[in-house]
């Protein structure tokens, strides 16, 4: 294991992540401050849209009961703004908004992540253009590094943009849900939030966990690679046959393979139960909370559209917390494992000094180049004096 995956202090970690943190959010920032303007802009737009439609989907509802006579006890003066007509033709609006919002929120989330991906390579591409020599190549443990931001940089210039848009719109929708229900009763919103808040946590540690011990694992990822291009090669194929190997590679991806595929689905099955366990807990306090709202409706407290409005709500937090797990699990694999290879190659310094003062070659070369003294061995063993 190399240095940088050791264990350290929580506060180091902390501070690390914070600074890192800023590195990420410098980078997509340069990359191209009006997208994220514009994508900002939008997905508070978006977060806005499903309360509101809730809204209008109890106005609707009540206007109509009013129209047929049937209201109860419960009567609702709001629903009186509007004629029935009125209150569809918002309803329709508010849907025709946020269908419209989709593919727009879509071509701006890819046309941002071209733009960190150009910028991510541009700077990776400036800082190895820095090294005059071949060591960071060939040492192994910053072969990782290179090995991670050369995969990556396009897929997490992607997925930053995509996982972080949802998670803001889902943080926000979950906003306006726990608003409407503060409305009927602070302790619903409170117990739905007490409840979600263990399955977010597992939620949030199995992707991270799941997903980071595939990439943590970059040297084996590297073995897998090497082996199946070995075999698999044009360039390769050759060598291969010629020398017999091919019983060697097979043999060495099946080991590693198995012993990766071994150790994460061991993984897998321990945070599963985990995962269900407090998932159950908040499938139950959304249950208990429909059953409030359908026994507040029953005793006549509240109007049908209220039905529709809080147990939409309900539905609309659940989900949006779920949702925000989920998202939030690529976060510690992007900052956690991403990033700080980012940040080592790009700071990585000049590894062969360069003389303040170069003397230039001749304009003409007279007696050529020569070596004296010059040798190479392999493995320890001399191949050339």
């Amino acid at each position: 294991m190399s240095d940088h995956h050791a264990p350290r202090p929580l506060h180091r970690r902390l501070t690390e992540l914070a600074r890192l943190g800023a590195l990420i959010v410098r980078l997509v920032w340069t990359a191209s401050p009006r997208l994220t303007l514009a994508l900002l802009g939008l997905t508070v737009f978006q977060a806005v849209l499903p309360p509101l439609q809730l809204l209008l989907s109890k106005a609707v509802i009540d206007r109509a009961v009013i129209d047929l006579g049937l209201s109860g006890r419960a009567h609702d003066a709001y629903a009186l703004l509007l004629p029935l007509r009125g209150w569809i033709a918002l309803a329709a609006v508010v849907v025709a908004a946020g269908r419209l919002a989709q593919p727009l929120a879509a071509a701006l989330d890819s046309m941002a992540g071209d733009h960190m991906e150009g910028y991510f390579d541009e700077r990776i591409i400036q800082a190895t253009g820095r090294w005059r020599g071949l060591g960071r190549f060939e040492d192994p443990s910053f072969a990782d590094d290179l090995e991670m931001v050369r995969s990556h940089a396009g897929e997490y210039s992607t997925q930053s943009v995509r996982y972080l848009g949802r998670a803001v719109l889902s943080f926000a929708s979950a906003i306006g849900a726990v608003l409407i229900l503060y409305r009927l009763s602070l302790l619903v919103p409170a117990a739905l939030v007490a409840a979600s808040v263990p399955s977010l946590g597992q939620e949030w540690l199995y992707r991270s966990r799941t997903r980071s011990h595939l990439y943590v694992q970059t040297s084996e990822a590297r073995r897998l690679r090497y082996s199946r291009e070995a075999m698999l090669s044009p360039e390769t194929a050759k060598d291969v046959r010629l020398y017999s190997l091919g019983g060697f590679f097979q043999e060495m991806y099946a080991r590693v393979f198995s012993r990766t595929m071994r150790d994460l689905d061991d993984l897998r099955r321990r945070m599963s139960v985990r995962v269900s366990l407090s998932g159950a807990l908040a499938a139950g306090a959304a249950g208990g909370a429909y059953l409030y709202i359908v026994r507040s409706v029953a005793a006549g407290d509240l109007t049908l559209g209220d039905l529709a409005l809080y147990a939409g709500a309900v539905g609309m937090l659940s989900s949006n917390l779920s949702t925000l797990g989920f998202d939030a699990g690529f976060i510690p694999m992007a900052f956690g494992l991403f990033a700080p290879a980012l940040a080592r190659v790009l700071e990585a310094p000049a590894d062969l000094p360069v003389p303040e003062h170069p003397r230039p070659l001749p304009h003409r070369i007279r007696y050529g180049i020569s070596f004296e003294h010059v040798s190479f061995a392999y493995q320890e063993q001399p191949v050339l004096r």
